[in-house]
Order: C-alpha cells, then sequence, then structure tokens
C-alpha cells in the first residue's frame, strides 16, 4: 500500500509540475501571443521545474538512503 501511495504522489507531483506550464501556455495563447515563443517558455519552464523536482519524487519513488555514498563505497585496502 505505501508503494501504491508513492507512485500516486510522485504522479500528482508530475502532474503539477507540467500541467501548471500547460496551463499558462493556453491562457497566453488566448492573449495572442506567439505560439513559438510560448512553446519555447513552456518548454524551458518545464525543465526547470523538473530539474528542481527531481529530489522529491526521487524520495517519493525510491525512499530515504539509510547511509551516505561515502559510508556505501568502502575500499578494502591490502597492507
Amino acid at each position: 500500500m505505501q508503494t501504491l501511495r508513492s507512485i500516486l504522489g510522485a504522479l500528482a507531483i508530475v502532474s503539477v509540475i507540467f500541467g501548471v506550464p500547460v496551463a499558462a501556455t493556453l491562457l497566453a495563447g488566448q492573449f495572442g501571443l506567439s505560439f513559438r515563443l510560448v512553446g519555447w517558455l513552456t518548454l524551458l519552464s518545464m525543465i526547470v521545474l523538473t530539474f528542481q523536482a527531481r529530489s522529491i519524487i526521487g524520495r517519493l519513488l525510491v525512499g530515504e538512503r539509510k547511509f551516505s555514498p561515502a559510508l556505501v563505497r568502502r575500499r578494502n585496502r591490502l597492507r
């Protein structure tokens, strides 16, 4: 049940991330702005929002790390 909740939470975040720029694009199209300019701005805003939210989505889907990466990757030193 926890896995399904995590997947649904990540899906909700992704839909908001992609829904807001698309809604802004539709609104800008109503004001007569250039469709190419609005399209590029939408793509750029989606990339920026996704990059900022990737840690949240990763935590929802994968979970918290118990150890830092430095502790997991120890090398055995041969003497």
